[in-house]
């Protein structure tokens, strides 16, 4: 008996890979530790400049992807041997967000979006 595959949907099979990597570079999120951190005065919030660039969620991100957010402008707080990266983008899911698009790419060594 053959098994018989329907039509691949390329959407999907790109969701999935970013799916992955986020699942390998992005840990979660870490609001509230961040928070405790600044109140306690270990690490100090950045300044981002304008209301526009407001943090909306920090997460939790691995060293690789740390260093290329960096790269990219983006404000990323290190404490020991964590990397707290400053999210802007609250309304999309990880998955859609362009910036941590790009910055995975240079970590993984696909082609950034355009």
């Amino acid at each position: 008996m053959s098994a018989t595959l329907g039509p691949i949907d390329f959407r999907s099979l790109v969701m999935t890979k970013h799916s992955r990597q986020v699942q390998d570079h992005v840990f979660g999120r870490c609001g509230a530790a961040v928070g405790s951190l600044c109140e306690a005065g270990l690490l100090a919030r950045p300044e981002l400049g304008s209301s526009e660039n407001e943090v909306l969620q920090w997460w939790l991100v691995s060293a690789p992807l740390a260093a290329r957010l960096r790269e990219q402008g983006q404000a990323v707080l290190e404490f020991d041997e964590l990397h707290f990266w400053a999210s802007t983008a609250a309304e999309r899911r990880l998955e859609d967000d362009l910036v941590l698009q790009r910055a995975l790419a240079g970590v993984t060594g696909d082609a950034p979006p355009n």
